[in-house]
């Protein structure tokens, strides 16, 4: 953007300082105050309206110059705005993925920790020689359960 500035700054300043014009199907240079008429200086010799016709010339010449870099600004701007949209979508959207990745990471811990937990209870149960057929039936249920929700949650964290 400085870049862009710097350009539309420096080449009006170019274009102030000498302004070539076309009127009456004569070709006139004007530096400053002075008008030039193929490199002679002509302006005590031109007329009060050609003055005037010449000076208009010049100041549409640069208004118009100025409206195509005024568009010129406006195209550039709307391209990095783009842009800036485009790479702001990026980071949204790897922001969502790596958020996405950490839920399924902590769900497997999750469903980890449970399957140990229950496997240990059931382990200390049975030395105990607290389990009975029936209760051995339901841990077993159960643990088939948890290893696969395991499973799932390790499928969802590829």
């Amino acid at each position: 953007m400085k870049y862009l500035m710097l350009a539309l700054c420096l080449s009006f300043s170019l274009a102030i300082n000498a302004q070539k014009v076309k009127v009456n199907k004569q070709n006139f240079e004007v530096k400053g105050d002075r008008i030039f008429n193929e490199g002679k200086d002509v302006t005590e010799t031109l007329s009060v309206e050609n003055k005037n016709a010449i000076k208009k010339a010049i100041e549409n010449k640069k208004e118009a110059e100025l409206a195509k870099q005024n568009e010129k600004a406006k195209k550039e701007a709307k391209k990095i705005e783009k842009q800036e949209k485009a790479a702001e979508n990026k980071r949204k959207k790897a922001e969502k993925t790596l958020a996405k990745k950490e839920k399924a990471q902590a769900n497997f811990d999750k469903a980890k920790n449970n399957l140990e937990k229950a496997q240990k209870k059931r382990t200390k149960l049975k030395e105990k020689g607290k389990l009975s057929p029936v209760d051995e039936a339901k841990w077993d249920k159960k643990i088939g359960s948890l290893e696969e929700k395991v499973e799932k949650t390790k499928k969802k964290l590829k």
